[in-house]
């Protein structure tokens, strides 16, 4: 009898050790990756790089030093507007989740210099995204992205 209530305990015991590691674990969870995405993306965004989520590499920007280049700024109604290094641009996007997509697009690529040709296309191209409060990975096909920090005042 009392090996049986021993087991019971221990059965009770290892049930609810099992629940506290399961809850445990799933607050561990990256709770501000794509939550709210519509709400994460507002807001005005530098492009930093070029990246590859196959290599793990990062190519910084050029020119990298310019304050006013590479910029997206994403209104809560659907309308974006951003600049290249010489030319701005402006359109309409639609988000959900990890899907981003721009339904209008209006701008130009001439006399463009450094990387905006790339950053350009990598706009008209965009398919899907990953973002945080801090950052976001705007893809333009299955490993490339461009990577954007929230832009400080």
């Amino acid at each position: 009898m009392l090996l049986l209530q021993n087991l019971r305990q221990m059965k009770i015991k290892l049930l609810f050790a099992t629940l506290l590691l399961c809850v445990s674990i799933m607050g561990c969870e990256d709770e501000d990756v794509n939550k709210n995405a519509s709400d994460i993306i507002r807001g005005t965004w530098k492009c930093v790089g070029f990246g590859n989520s196959k290599t793990d590499k990062i190519k910084l920007i050029e020119p990298k030093d310019c304050k006013k280049c590479y910029i997206l700024t994403f209104e809560k109604d659907g309308i974006f507007e951003g600049r290249s290094v010489l030319n701005g641009f402006k359109g309409n996007y639609k988000i959900n989740d990890t899907l981003l997509k721009i339904t209008k697009i209006e701008g130009t690529k001439i006399g463009e210099m450094g990387d905006a040709g790339i950053f350009i296309d990598g706009i008209y191209n965009v398919h899907s995204a990953l973002f945080t409060p801090q950052y976001v990975h705007i893809y333009y096909s299955k490993t490339e992205y461009l990577l954007f920090n929230r832009k400080t005042k």
